[in-house]
């Protein structure tokens, strides 16, 4: 049987996503911001193919979880959305 949610579950979600992310919201543009960088290229498929992986959804969590981490630790050192990059290389 397939479940139906109403329409305002997605937004309630969606909504309550973006407030748990507010406090990292600017971490996680230059995470963006250095995804981007990484896949620039001449080719000219390159860049297409990374901007699809980048908007397809769901590539944000661990460099979320990574951010949040930091912030809870107290770390202030300013390599943490490299990091962050860092591990999405690492794990292909």
């Amino acid at each position: 049987m397939i479940k139906s949610y109403p329409n305002n579950a997605v937004e309630n979600t969606s909504s309550a996503l973006s407030q748990i992310f507010e406090p990292i919201r600017a971490d996680l543009e230059k995470v963006d911001r250095e995804f981007g960088r990484h896949v620039q290229s001449q080719v000219e498929l390159i860049p297409k193919i990374g901007r699809y992986i980048q908007t397809s959804g769901g590539k944000r969590l661990r460099p979320a979880v990574l951010l949040m981490a930091a912030r809870l630790s107290g770390y202030e050192g300013g390599l943490v959305a490299p990091a962050a990059m860092r591990h999405r290389r690492q794990k292909r």
